[in-house]
Order: structure tokens, then C-alpha cells, then sequence
């Protein structure tokens, strides 16, 4: 792909297949010419040292101890913005599935029990008890709190 020099503002690359050089005196922003400065190199060198202590089980930015110390904590409006964005995909995926559920009453489609109903409907309360419960627990003071099963399957 051809590009454009900035200290020249000619054009230098190849074009189509045949690989014709547009202007062979523009310096190639592939082999460095005039156009790679400092702040591309150290980038390049910081990726690569990088990606090799990644790969060497050295420490990386993201699992580096010093770099989660200086995490500055979120303030009241961003845990705010957080949650409701967070809020309404997850609220919006539970309607979503709670249609698809609703298909499911179709006499025409699918044959079902009263015990089965029943059976979903009281899992469904359940499990909407338990997530009003852990909102109010969250606000309630930090004695006595137990962690609540995850339901990881449910059969009918």
C-alpha cells in the first residue's frame, strides 16, 4: 500500500501486483528512512519486551503488584455510571430470555405439565429472591454475610 511521506508529502510504496514503485525517492515508511523518529522505536522496543516477558512468564503490566497499587479508586459517579450501564445490558438480557421463555407457553409448538410450570416459575422466584436478597445484604452491615450458591444448570 502506498503511502504518503510526511517530510516530503510524496507518495512511496507499491501499487498493485506488478509491486511499481509510485516515487523510488520518497523514503519507504517500511524500511524507517527519515520518517521513523525516537517515539516510534521506543514503542516498538517496548512492545516487543513486552510480549517477550509475556511469553517468558516475566511480569506484565497487567499482573505487575505495583501497577494494581496504583489504581486510584473509582469515585461515586463512575461506580454509579458503571453499575447502570452494567445494570441495563444484564437487565435487558434477563427480559430478553425471559421472552424466549414466554415461546415456550405455546400449546400448538410444545407439550409441558403443570409440574414442570411450576417447576420453572418456582426456580425463577427463587433465584429473584436470592438477588433482591444479596442488593438488600449488600447495604445491611458486614456481620454474618454468606456467600450464595451459583446454580449452574437447571433441569425440568
Amino acid at each position: 500500500m502506498a503511502k504518503k511521506s510526511q517530510t516530503t508529502g510524496e507518495w512511496a510504496g507499491s501499487s498493485g501486483s506488478g509491486g511499481t514503485v509510485l516515487n523510488p525517492d520518497a523514503p519507504d515508511i517500511n524500511t524507517g528512512g527519515d520518517l521513523l523518529n525516537n517515539q516510534d522505536e521506543e514503542r516498538r522496543e517496548a512492545a516487543e519486551n513486552h510480549a517477550s516477558s509475556a511469553v517468558n512468564g516475566g511480569p506484565t503490566p497487567l499482573n505487575d503488584a505495583t501497577t494494581e497499587a496504583k489504581k486510584p479508586k473509582k469515585t461515586l459517579e463512575e461506580k454509579r455510571a458503571d453499575f447502570s450501564r452494567l445494570a441495563s445490558a444484564r437487565v435487558s438480557r434477563a427480559i430478553d430470555a425471559l421472552n424466549a421463555l414466554n415461546h415456550l407457553s405455546s400449546i400448538q409448538s410444545y407439550d409441558w405439565t403443570d409440574e414442570a410450570k411450576d417447576k420453572i416459575f418456582a426456580t425463577l422466584r427463587e433465584k429473584i429472591d436470592t438477588v433482591e436478597a444479596s442488593f438488600v445484604e449488600a447495604k445491611a452491615p458486614t456481620e454474618g454475610r454468606k456467600k450464595t450458591s451459583k446454580q449452574l444448570s437447571f433441569r425440568v
